[in-house]
């Protein structure tokens, strides 16, 4: 770990700030990202309502670079002063189950963007990947079928460590969080 992520500063606005751009372009529509452009970031609201009408992306660039200032501040500080998660109980329509939704504040997802993308290089060197189904692009089959894939790669190779005597110690070590009355069978391995 102590080679990984070295040359980034996520004291510098403009290190942050194109990680703060993806997370507003993610989420810009929603009202909760509307009232931080405009009270954190200084988005006047005829502005921001003309932008998303017109689909325009030039008008979020001031705003977002603000954003990206307030949180290398709050950073800098150690002080990120976030509200708490609100949490509301949900009943399921297809299941009937009753669900905890919490959501986080816009700033709050804002600074997970950034701790995110700033730990990237740690993603890809040190930690495989895990969570499928809330990440862009991948699903619960996906991971599925990446988890199968590593299992019987383990036990090829211990097959072939045991056919040439040789010790192997099994290397899957997993945790995975999965809903049992929805989850996808693996076949064993």
């Amino acid at each position: 770990m102590r080679r990984s992520c070295k040359h980034i500063n996520i004291r510098d606005p403009k290190t942050v700030y194109p990680w703060v751009r993806e997370c507003i372009d993610r989420h810009k529509e929603r009202d909760d990202f509307r009232r931080l452009l405009i009270n954190v970031g200084g988005m006047d609201p005829a502005e921001y309502y003309r932008a998303m009408r017109e689909n325009l992306d030039e008008p979020f660039d001031g705003p977002s670079m603000r954003i990206a200032i307030a949180a290398t501040q709050g950073i800098s500080r150690r002080d990120l002063r976030l509200s708490r998660p609100r949490i509301k109980e949900r009943v399921d329509g297809s299941s009937g189950k009753l669900r905890k939704i919490g959501r986080e504040s816009a700033m709050q997802q804002v600074y997970d963007h950034i701790a995110d993308k700033s730990c990237g290089e740690i993603w890809r060197r040190r930690i495989v990947d895990q969570q499928f189904s809330s990440r862009k692009g991948y699903g619960t089959v996906a991971g599925a079928h990446y988890l199968r894939d590593k299992k019987q790669a383990d036990n090829r190779a211990a097959r072939w460590a045991a056919a040439h005597g040789q010790r192997y110690s099994k290397r899957m070590r997993y945790h995975v969080k999965l809903d049992i009355r929805q989850c996808f069978r693996l076949d064993p391995a």
